[in-house]
């Protein structure tokens, strides 16, 4: 609200200025140090008015540029935690696929050693 006044104070001034340089141009006997003097108050009040329209374009841009970063960086850490989070997931399968494979081989391995021992009891009843 402030620069918006700011703004508004430099561009009445201005205007007013100009207006009061157009009178002394346009007056049957101007005076030359009146007519310089007024000039140097219109391009002074036009330079603080452009400056000031400038700093608060200026202003609004740079607002928008670190929203705008703040919610790439928000974007970015809501990608990142789904990417941890499914790195763990992954991480957690493998571990529960390596006891799985793990457990089977053993009960293979104990199946074919159960296996194993009927043919040999098998045998040993066949030979007697």
């Amino acid at each position: 609200m402030k620069e918006k006044t700011i703004i508004l104070l430099f561009g009445l001034c201005f205007l007013i200025s100009l207006l009061g340089e157009i009178y002394l141009l346009n007056a049957s006997n101007p005076h030359a140090f009146s007519i310089i003097g007024i000039g140097i108050v219109v391009v002074l009040t036009g330079y603080l008015w452009i400056d000031s329209i400038w700093e608060y374009v200026s202003n609004i841009i740079n607002k928008n540029k670190l929203m705008y970063e703040d919610l790439i960086k928000q974007e970015n850490e809501k990608w990142e935690a789904r990417y941890t989070e499914l790195l763990k997931i992954q991480k957690a399968t493998y571990v529960a696929v390596k006891k799985s494979d793990l457990k089977l081989q053993e009960e293979i391995k104990n199946l074919s050693d159960r296996i194993a021992s009927l043919e040999d009891d098998m045998k040993n009843e066949a030979v007697k």
